[in-house]
């Protein structure tokens, strides 16, 4: 059986005569592909006036490819709501009959009136409830553009019902659609029912994270995972994560949630251990467990031993451990403060802010990772006045996505198999990240270690054809995307949401370099809400032309180029007609290669480069370096 749990401790040594404390990282691998189970699914949707146009008719869309993925297993019911609660599909066995009448009475719903955001959705779980049982997945889905503005409004009593509600079987989510809803009570709610929360900043969005919930819930491996934490006497543990703790015969207990098949979740413990002689030991026993025994088995043990102060104090620490625990306190703090800021406290949570860079700089020491996180957290503190209700609801987001994952220096996030830590090296300049000023600029995410390889090798020639022209970031860290892998198709829903994940940080250029295959047969896909291209490297054949180098140093300088020219896309201004340039259109390996290889622009595509503020003579010596690759 695949190992599934591992923990790492920033230092083992405890000083003797007093208490202390240590973190744990904590990595949790969920199974693969374990036999599907029928879902209980209830979709909520608002229909307040505030939906009316393309929102409501994106959420009809996304509503009913929901629908369609069912089997005849599942249950499905529909609930729609303004002031009133209308039951639309009451819960019934997702066959064809039930899911045309879905879709046809879906495609009627109209928008008016105001929000009984909490009656809905209370209508909604009570829909999930019947037929519910131990074999059966419980799954709500609230989606709201608006506040709770009838019925039920205080927050408090929201929260208890999701929590109360979580306990029964039912797992709720929730989607905050636009500016206008309260990201606070959305996020609270998902956390307290064991689910996800999303934003849709724009409607487009939509139906594709109602379609990767839906997706979700499909794919569960573990229902109701814990974590337990079983601790010496006088220990205690706690997380800066937003997992519901519970006590349990001295122990601590960590309430995952449902987990999905391949997941990686990894998650932060606090451990403040009592007074102890030199030479004691402390053991600490991590161990697993969910409702269908996925997880059994799963016992990782960490031992710590009390010693002199001397000892204690000179004992190296676990950077990669440190550097987890910064990001998870880190975005618990920028939480807080955007909490504190949508309410007018800005010097609250301005303050929030410098007292948790404060507490990481103290064991930052000369860690580049750790000191950049200390100033983007000082930066925001002075900033965060200036913060609209848009920047609170992309916070709230990222925070909610990277402390139930992975944290890092901004907005690491975790969306279901894909996981990765987003500490960046940039590797053509070592000596500082100042690598996104040069002129092109592009960060690399990879799946496997010949991945980061390829794309070290590829950076660095680019780099060397003009030092002052190109610099690269390796997105790593020691954990990467989890990939479906060579020969396996990446689905729709994995696609986007692996360039959600990766779209947190706008403003640079991401890649995604994969071995599994692309829709249609493509090598690479651009998202450019995200910013985000994902690239295929199991589509290229190194025996039957130029090796992997030329495709990942090709990609890397296409997708650079759009750094700092948002309104630049290389690929729409790319000519049908064959003249032996950069510019020339290409899908295939063979096309990519030819118009490699002649390393040269066209007086078009010169014009238009010139258009876009490219330096012509810069971009002419980084594309000879990727026909010098191909040439190898």
């Amino acid at each position: 059986m695949p190992r599934s749990l591992y923990v790492q401790a920033d230092q083992r040594l405890l000083p003797s005569g007093e208490r202390s404390r240590r973190h744990l990282r904590v990595e949790i691998v969920a199974p693969r592909r374990p036999p599907r189970m029928p879902v209980n699914l209830a979709l909520v949707l608002d229909r307040s006036g505030s939906m009316h146009g393309e929102k409501l008719d994106l959420v009809r869309e996304g509503a009913i490819r929901a629908v369609r993925s069912l089997g005849e297993d599942d249950r499905l019911s529909a609930v729609i709501y303004n002031e009133r609660v209308v039951v639309l599909v009451p819960s019934r066995v997702a066959d064809d009959v039930a899911k045309d009448h879905a879709e046809t009475v879906l495609r009627r719903i109209s928008a008016r009136g105001d929000t009984d955001l909490c009656g809905g959705w209370l209508s909604g779980c009570e829909q999930v409830s019947q037929a519910l049982d131990p074999t059966r997945l419980g799954r709500c889905l609230l989606l709201t553009d608006g506040f709770a503005n009838r019925g039920i409004t205080d927050p408090e009593t929201i929260v208890s019902h999701a929590a109360g509600l979580r306990k029964d079987g039912v797992t709720t989510s929730t989607l905050g659609v636009g500016r206008g809803f309260d990201e606070d009570l959305l996020r609270r709610m998902a956390e307290a029912g064991g689910g996800n929360f999303y934003f849709a900043e724009h409607a487009t969005q939509l139906a594709d994270f109602i379609a990767g919930e839906i997706g979700e819930a499909l794919r569960v491996a573990a229902r109701e995972a814990e974590l337990v934490a079983c601790l010496p006497a006088g220990a205690s543990a706690s997380s800066p994560n937003p997992f519901r703790t519970r006590s349990e015969s001295g122990n601590a207990v960590f309430e995952l949630g449902s987990l999905v098949a391949d997941q990686v979740l990894s998650l932060v413990l606090r451990l403040d251990f009592p007074q102890g002689e030199e030479g004691d030991m402390a053991l600490v026993e991590c161990r697993l467990r969910d409702a269908d025994g996925a997880f059994e088995g799963s016992v990782v043990e960490q031992s710590f031993t009390y010693s002199s102060h001397e000892a204690s104090d000179s004992e190296p620490r676990d950077r990669e451990v440190d550097r987890e625990v910064a990001a998870a306190y880190a975005a618990r703090a920028r939480q807080r403060a955007a909490k504190l800021g949508r309410e007018g406290a800005t010097d609250q949570g301005s303050g929030v802010l410098r007292k948790t860079a404060a507490r990481i700089n103290e064991y930052a020491g000369d860690s580049p990772e750790l000191l950049a996180l200390v100033s983007a957290l000082e930066q925001e503190a002075a900033k965060l006045e200036q913060m609209d209700d848009l920047d609170h609801k992309r916070l709230a987001y990222s925070t909610f996505r990277g402390l139930r994952s992975r944290g890092e220096d901004g907005m690491t996030i975790g969306t279901g198999r894909f996981l990765f830590d987003r500490t960046v090296r940039v590797m053509s300049r070592p000596e500082s990240l100042e690598g996104a000023e040069a002129p092109f600029f592009v960060a690399a995410v990879t799946s496997d270690p010949e991945g980061t390889r390829l794309v070290e090798a590829a950076g660095q020639a680019l780099a060397a054809a003009d030092e002052g022209a190109f610099a690269f970031a390796v997105i790593d860290g020691g954990a990467r995307i989890v990939d479906p892998g060579p020969d396996e198709l990446l689905s729709d829903d994995e696609e986007l949401g692996l360039a959600y994940a990766l779209g947190g940080s706008k403003e640079v250029v991401k890649i995604a370099f994969v071995r599994s295959t692309l829709r249609g047969g493509s090598l690479s896909h651009w998202h450019p809400a995200e910013r985000v291209a994902i690239v295929s490297l199991g589509g290229w054949d190194e025996a039957a032309g130029a090796p992997a180098e030329a495709l990942v140093a090709y990609q890397m300088l296409l997708q650079a180029s759009r750094h700092g020219r948002a309104g630049w896309d290389p690929t729409a201004v790319m000519h049908r007609d064959v003249r032996g340039c950069w510019g020339d259109h290409s899908e295939t390996q063979a096309e990519i290669e030819a118009k490699i290889a002649a390393c040269d622009l066209c007086s078009e595509c010169r014009r238009l480069y010139e258009a876009a503020g490219i330096g012509v003579e810069q971009f002419l010596r980084l594309i000879a370096a990727v026909g010098a690759l191909a040439r190898r």
